[in-house]
């Protein structure tokens, strides 16, 4: 199941609007997610070695491992620092840097949390947008 199909609360095609029921490939689309704690328990698979899921408490030294890095730091909003600390990282799992929430996506791959991706809705006359963000 992809990305549109779980959070059709994002925006359709038009950009405008909701998109619930069923899209043009027949596929049924689930109640809007946001501001539930759904998002916290889905899952994407990529591929055999490679899903989406939410960050959990037990992903801090992978998390440190991958975002502690210059080349992460600069592709990445200001609210990425580098040095990336333990501190920084436990302020990121704890939910106080992004709403953990919302869609928000440990990138998996063999196992091991090296990625992020997620969404951030917009806010007042930028209400029908969002700003889509990953990190590798």
């Amino acid at each position: 199941m992809g990305f549109a199909s779980l959070y059709p609360s994002y925006g359709s095609a038009s950009g405008h609007g909701r998109s619930h029921g069923v899209d043009a490939t027949g596929l049924a689309y689930p109640s809007p997610m946001v501001g539930t704690d759904a998002n916290r328990q889905t899952e994407i698979e990529v591929d055999a070695t490679t899903r989406l899921r939410p960050w959990r408490a037990d992903d801090l030294d992978s998390l440190l491992l991958h975002a502690d890095d210059e080349q992460v730091s600069r592709g990445t909003s200001d609210r990425f620092p580098f040095p990336y600390t333990r501190a920084d990282g436990g302020a990121f799992l704890a939910g106080h840097v992004v709403d953990l929430d919302a869609p928000v996506f440990a990138i998996e791959i063999d196992g091991q949390a090296c990625g992020g991706i997620g969404v951030r809705p917009g806010q007042d006359e930028r209400r029908h947008t969002a700003e889509l963000g990953y990190w590798l």
